[in-house]
């Protein structure tokens, strides 16, 4: 069984960055999106959160993973998770280019990278709105924009070969380390 979507993806990055410019802190984003996703409909908010899954399985990637390494210092499963609520977060046009060129993390990385509540919020709209599974939305595909560039990352990297593969953020986070 899979969730119907009622919402496009246009409409929701629409909701990501309308929430954003909302928020009066990037950290308190998930309040403004709580706010938002609790005027929808089941129908609505189920949709969203199929995009959101999607989304986070799209980011699903050994080359993002390795640039959050490097960043963080290091990170666990459920790190990542949230790493990618974080990514989410940011909006379209930064998920994008992160799916592009994992490097492009950094830039924002100055409070860092994980946002947890993020995710939760979309789980307690759905709680709230009836009976919801994250498993549901497993079956909704991962689109790209089409310039995805994953050189290799099926396979996982020798430690040694990060510093080459991320030169830019391995300079920036891990070199005076």
């Amino acid at each position: 069984m899979s969730v119907p979507l009622s919402m496009t993806l246009d409409e929701f990055w629409e909701i990501i960055e309308v929430t954003r410019r909302r928020a009066s802190d990037p950290w308190k984003h998930h309040e403004a999106l709580l706010e938002q996703l609790e005027a929808f409909n089941a129908q609505e908010v189920f949709s969203f959160a199929a995009h959101f899954y999607a989304r986070m399985q799209e980011a699903l990637r050994n080359d993002l993973w390795a640039a959050t390494e490097i960043v963080e210092g290091g990170c666990s499963d459920d790190s990542f998770i949230h790493v990618r609520a974080w990514l989410i977060a940011q909006g379209r046009e930064f998920f994008e280019a992160a799916m592009y060129d994992p490097q492009i993390v950094g830039e924002r990385a100055s409070e860092g990278i994980a946002y947890e509540q993020f995710e939760a919020v979309v789980l307690e709209a759905c709680r709230q709105k009836g009976d919801f599974s994250p498993q549901l939305v497993k079956t909704v595909p991962a689109t790209s924009n089409g310039k995805v560039r994953n050189p290799g990352w099926d396979l996982i990297c020798r430690e040694e070969d990060i510093p080459r593969l991320f030169h830019k953020l391995w300079t920036q986070f891990r070199a005076s380390k």
